[in-house]
């Protein structure tokens, strides 16, 4: 499996509500390096969440990127990576034919 950084989440951020907001969401987890969570069955979530409060998070949510935004990015920094190691050593190679 490959993991494609999306956001990092800090004291008192939320994860999983894009999916409950917004149509055609990727499929996403959390890595987490021991948070606590507090998870809530979605569909809990949805019956007992007013219509005002859903309009509200609609607007101050983000809905995350599409999958094949989140391929882009992965594939640009797959290449960014190549590059920077052909280049340092091709970098280290000049400089071993100098000084020679």
């Amino acid at each position: 499996p490959q993991f494609v950084y999306v956001q990092t989440l800090t004291k008192g951020d939320v994860f999983g509500l894009a999916q409950c907001l917004f149509c055609d969401q990727p499929s996403l987890c959390v890595v987490s390096n021991g948070a606590d969570c507090l998870i809530l069955n979605k569909k809990f979530f949805l019956d007992h969440c007013s219509s005002d409060l859903i309009r509200r998070l609609r607007v101050e949510v983000s809905p995350y990127p599409s999958e094949e935004k989140l391929q882009e990015d992965y594939v640009t920094r797959i290449n960014w990576d190549v590059y920077k190691t052909a280049l340092r050593r091709e970098m280290h190679a000049g400089k071993r034919a100098s000084v020679s």
